[in-house]
């Protein structure tokens, strides 16, 4: 059983950094590592992006909530027009301050999915149903709150890219979580406690404050060493080896300098890996893939943090 649970953690973490995998499936597993290690919070947080926030207490999470803008249909004398922005102070008072230019995403993933394949065929936006739309479209044609003559619809618009920014941040999350797990997991051991994976939902969902913290790498002697998360000293040559015709590659791929530095002494964190990568590197992965898809690092051409996760693994030798 503790191999198997162990081939779960590796595979969820394939899984993660695999964006041909669909998210749900992979989520599945994260519910079944949850049972495996006695996580509630893990099986909560997994079953929640699976079902949906709909009905559900828990608050939804900020990666849920994406820019989008008011708009209306309505007629203007004879003519009808679609897609008019409007200001969300056109609103009804009691309106206000629950509509804004945000829209919140509560369905399940796979219905994200399908909105972002939905978004695509309809050139690259997708209408969303504002609470009440009906009761609102009333009131507002009653008050003459409108710069058209008449309101039909009223509705949230959004683009595919904001969508695919919420599906990518779940992924993200994924990859977070697995190496914050183990991160926390003593180095004979295969699948994380209950406590480390109840403490990586804590971190990485909830934004609490890790207790870890890597030191930076240092030499001794003739050989390359680093210091681990535990404290202890182990050799890292084949990273050090390795590690000037990676760098050459994730250059051409775009990946700026500050980051290839971060990634380096994540490497040295890990130390050489056995069958897969540390948790300092997939983490360093993780926060690539969230600055990526935000737009606060722009790779070169058709690259993706896909294939920078596969150079890595080429380099070491794990793909």
């Amino acid at each position: 059983m503790a191999n198997q649970d162990a081939k779960l953690v590796a595979e969820v973490q394939h899984d993660a950094l695999d964006a041909k995998v669909p998210l749900a499936d992979t989520l599945r597993k994260l519910v079944a590592l949850g049972g495996a290690v006695g996580s509630n919070e893990l099986r909560e947080w997994a079953g929640l992006e699976l079902r949906g926030y709909v009905g559900s207490p828990v608050e939804l999470p900020t990666y849920r909530k994406i820019p989008a803008m008011i708009e209306i249909n309505g007629f203007a004398g004879a003519g009808q027009i679609n897609g008019y922005r409007i200001s969300p102070h056109l609103l009804p008072d009691f309106a206000t301050n629950v509509i804004k230019e945000e829209a919140p995403l509560t369905s399940s993933v796979a219905e994200l999915e399908a909105m972002v394949r939905h978004a695509a065929s309809e050139g690259g936006y997708l209408k969303l149903s504002l609470p009440e739309g009906q009761s609102l479209v009333a009131i507002m044609n009653s008050e003459g709150r409108t710069p058209l003559g008449h309101i039909a619809a009223i509705y949230w618009s959004t683009s595919a890219p904001a969508l695919e920014g919420a599906l990518d941040q779940i992924r993200t999350s994924l990859v977070e979580l697995v190496a914050e797990m183990r991160a926390g997991m003593p180095n004979s051991a295969g699948v994380p406690s209950r406590d480390a994976a109840d403490r990586a939902v804590s971190i990485v969902i909830h934004g609490g404050n890790p207790n870890v913290n890597v030191t930076a790498a240092s030499a001794s002697g003739s050989g390359s060493h680093n210091v681990s998360a535990e404290g202890t000293l182990v050799a890292a040559p084949k990273v050090e080896a390795a590690w000037p015709a990676l760098r050459e590659e994730l250059t051409e791929l775009g990946v700026p300098d500050d980051e290839l530095e971060e990634l380096h002494q994540a490497l040295m964190t890990d130390g050489d890996p056995g069958g897969e990568l540390g948790p300092a590197a997939m983490s360093w992965i993780g926060k690539l893939t969230t600055k990526v898809s935000t737009g606060a690092i722009g790779l070169a051409g058709a690259a993706s943090t896909e294939i920078v996760s596969h150079a890595i693994l080429k380099a070491l030798g794990l793909g």
